[in-house]
Formats: structure tokens, sequence, C-alpha cells
């Protein structure tokens, strides 16, 4: 089993001040990239959006982090030298979006050739999962079992599942829950588990 950190850059401080009181619900991770390596992650998830001056922003929903994307990348990078690193990368948009869009494919671009020792996949639209950039002709793509508080079983699943979707805001609580038991389930299986707060 592979771990995979969900919405891995959201341990970074929140830059919208009106916003931070909602963090609770937005932050995915506690530790830093380092920390999530030395804890187990051998993928990362990345989340993009583009501000007014074309520069990519890390972005879970409405809420923007605070951090260069090419830093953490390059910290990233450096990780990969000596052990594979996957990375997947998304553009964090609610609709369809012409500028958006052009940036994003010229950045998956710009950084498949800048951090080689990184195997990016992805290059989704967060509001439909379409491909708008193909990573290496698509040989990097790898499948995912998430298992964070996103993809809980509303509907579906026991009585306790459906209990237990009083936490699906707090990836944290969710986290403390339910990691255990999904690294234990997949642990022997040649899998890549996504979860939060690795």
């Amino acid at each position: 089993m592979k771990l995979i950190s969900h919405d891995t850059f959201t341990y970074l401080p929140c830059k919208q001040w009106y916003l931070k009181p909602f963090t609770i619900f937005a932050r995915c991770q506690k530790n830093d990239i380092v920390g999530q390596w030395t804890n187990g992650a051998r993928g990362f998830d990345l989340r993009v959006w583009f501000d007014d001056y074309n520069v990519p922003t890390i972005r879970h929903g409405l809420m923007k982090f605070k951090g260069n994307v090419d830093s953490l990348l390059t910290i990233m990078n450096s990780l990969g030298v000596d052990e594979n690193v996957n990375c997947r990368v998304i553009l964090e948009v609610k609709r369809y979006n012409v500028r958006q869009e052009h940036l994003f494919k010229n950045f998956c671009a710009r950084i498949e050739a800048q951090f080689p020792n990184i195997s990016f996949y992805g290059g989704l639209r967060r509001y439909d999962f379409a491909e708008l950039y193909s990573f290496n002709g698509g040989k990097n793509e790898i499948v995912l079992i998430e298992r964070h508080s996103s993809v809980i079983p509303v509907w579906g699943g026991t009585y306790k599942d459906k209990w237990q979707c009083i936490f699906f805001p707090f990836p944290r609580w969710w986290a403390k829950l339910r990691n255990k038991k999904y690294i234990e389930e997949y642990k022997n299986q040649d899998v890549n588990l996504m979860i939060d707060y690795i």
C-alpha cells in the first residue's frame, strides 16, 4: 500500500482573514510536506487556482492558502531523488473558466519539465474531474482508493457509517475515526490509499 495525502497543502495558513474561522472544515493535513513524507506519504495532492496576476495559488474550495507553489514543489522534487513521489494536480474551480484552464495547462506543462523527480498525474478540473492536461501522455496515471472525509458513504454502508457522516465537514475528526481502519484494511494490498491527516 502507498499512502497518498489528500489536499496536501492545507496545513498552510489561510490567506483570507475572514475565512480563518472556517479552516476546521478545509484543513486536511497538519504536517508540512516533509512531515507527511516522514509519516509515510509517498504521494501528494496539489490544488491550484490562478490569481489576478496569473500566479498559481493553493486552494481548497473558496479557501486560499499562503505558500509559494514552486518552492513547495522544489521540496517535493528533492524527496523524489531517492524514492518515487507522485503528485495529483487539480485546477480548483467550481465552473467553466477559459482563463483559468489556459493558465492551468501552461502551468502543468511547466512543472512537468521543471520538476523531473515528481511523477505528476491528474491534470483535472475540480468541478467535473475532466482531464485538461495529460502528464507524460497519461502514463503516470494511478488508481486511487479515496478514503478521506469528502467521499464518506452518505447513502451506502452500515448504520454506523451513516451516523459518522456527522463528521463529514470535519476532516480531522474523520481521520481520527477512520484512518487506522483504512490503513489496516489495505496494508497488504498493492493500492494507493488517499487519506486526510497523515
